[in-house]
């Protein structure tokens, strides 16, 4: 009996007064409530003035007439390569992958889409870049762009464009609507 009584007093002794925990961790309060404020305006703050990016990924599907003439037995196919038994169909895969990432297929992607162009809106802490699809105007290089190389500050003033070459210093006032020579071509 005795023995039982030594043993609830230590249980006793080693369980949590949630009361009194509650009370001791409440005369803190305010430090908690300015270290919640202080962390929501930090995240705040980083999550206006962060970089965007984005992240995209897609599957292609190559199909290889040869194993779609099989029919059912290519997957029969594909399980004995793969345990090292039949040849390998790695080489299809392998030129598929050559030809997508093929410098000249870039080049075609890049021009098509504009994408060595880029457009941005300087703010007070930091540059923004823009869709052109969101821009008044286009740019359209001519000549080699792979070693054209030009930096226009754009601003409107009176449904006119005023364009500043940033290296030259060089100002020309457009119209929209028009089409207009900078760097070198006037």
């Amino acid at each position: 009996m005795e023995e039982q009584s030594i043993k609830a007093k230590e249980y006793q002794d080693d369980d949590i007064n949630l009361r009194q925990l509650f009370e001791q961790y409440t005369y803190y309060w305010k430090w908690f409530l300015f270290s919640v404020a202080i962390v929501l305006g930090i995240a705040l703050i980083y999550l206006r003035y962060a970089q965007k990016t984005y992240n995209t990924t897609a599957k292609i599907l190559l199909k290889d007439e040869r194993s779609a003439a099989a029919g059912e037995l290519a997957g029969i196919a594909e399980l004995s390569t793969s345990m090292g038994f039949g040849v390998s169909r790695g080489a299809f895969v392998t030129d598929q992958i050559e030809i997508l990432s093929s410098r000249r297929l870039m080049r075609k992607v890049v021009d098509r889409n504009h994408l060595n162009i880029i457009y941005g809106i300087n703010g007070k802490f930091r540059s923004t870049e823009v869709l052109e699809k969101d821009m008044p105007f286009i740019i359209q290089p001519q000549g080699n762009q792979d070693t054209l190389r030009v930096n226009i500050k754009v601003r409107f003033n009176n449904k006119k464009l005023l364009l500043t070459d940033v290296l030259t210093k060089k100002e020309v006032i457009a119209d929209f609507d028009k089409t207009v020579k900078v760097n070198n071509a006037n």
